[in-house]
C-alpha cells in the first residue's frame, strides 16, 4: 500500500478496535504522516513534491496528485486525531501551509496546473478534485481556517466543467508519478477507474 492508503487504513482502523489497540494503530498512522511530510513536502514553496527517488534524494517536480494525495493522507488522520493530542496543531500547520501553497499557484481557470509550479502546464482535474473536496472538509471540521472557500469554488467551477452531460471526464493526468518526474505530459489517455470517484468525492464535500 501507498502511504495515503496506509495511513487511512490505520486511522480509521484506530475508531474500530479497544482503546490500547486503537493507540498503535493512531501511532503508525502519525508515523506515515510524518514520513510524507519529512520526505515530500518543501516548507519553501508550500508544495508537495512528486516522488522521493531510489537514491535517497526528493524529486525536482511538484506533480499535481502529489498534493492531492498529501491533503487526502492529512484528512484521513485528522478525521481520528483528538484536538488534544501533541501533534494536532503540527499538522493542522502543514495543512494550512499546503492549502496557502495551492491558492497560490490555482490556474485562471480553477484548476491546479500538473506539474504545480509550472503555469504552462494544463489544468488537471484529479487533483483539484482532490485538493478542493480535503480543504472543504478541513473548513468544515475546523482543522483550518475558513479562509479557503475561493479556493474551493473556484475549484468546483472547474471541476463540473470537466464532465459532460453523459458523464465522461476531461483533463485528467492519467499517468503517474514516474513519468510525472520525467515530465511526459499525458492527459486523458486512458480510463481510470478512480477518476469518477475522486469526483464524486469532491462533490459530495463541496456540495453538501
Amino acid at each position: 500500500k501507498s502511504l495515503p492508503e496506509s495511513t487511512r487504513a490505520l486511522a480509521d482502523a484506530s475508531a474500530l478496535v479497544d482503546k490500547n489497540t486503537a493507540e498503535v494503530f493512531l501511532k503508525n498512522a502519525i508515523f506515515q504522516t510524518k514520513t510524507s511530510i519529512n520526505l515530500f513536502y518543501d516548507t519553501e514553496k508550500k508544495l508537495t513534491r512528486t516522488i522521493y527517488l531510489e537514491q535517497k534524494e526528493p524529486g525536482k517536480t511538484y506533480w499535481c496528485r502529489a498534493s492531492g494525495w498529501m491533503v487526502y493522507t492529512l484528512t484521513a488522520l485528522l478525521r481520528h486525531l483528538p484536538k488534544d493530542h501533541k501533534d494536532y496543531e503540527y499538522f493542522t500547520d502543514i495543512f494550512c501551509q499546503i492549502a496557502d501553497g495551492l491558492v497560490a499557484r490555482q490556474g485562471p481557470n480553477g484548476g491546479l496546473h500538473v506539474w504545480v509550479d509550472d503555469p504552462d502546464s494544463p489544468e488537471e482535474v484529479t487533483s483539484t478534485a482532490m485538493t478542493a473536496g480535503c480543504i472543504q472538509e478541513a473548513m468544515d471540521e475546523g482543522w483550518i481556517p475558513a479562509n479557503y472557500n475561493n479556493y474551493v469554488q473556484k475549484a468546483w467551477q472547474f471541476i463540473s466543467g470537466c464532465v459532460s452531460e453523459d458523464g465522461r471526464i476531461k483533463n485528467a493526468y492519467t499517468g503517474w508519478a514516474i513519468p510525472a518526474e520525467q515530465k511526459n505530459l499525458e492527459m486523458d489517455k486512458a480510463y481510470l477507474g478512480f477518476i469518477p470517484g475522486m469526483v464524486l468525492l469532491a462533490a459530495a464535500q463541496i456540495l453538501n
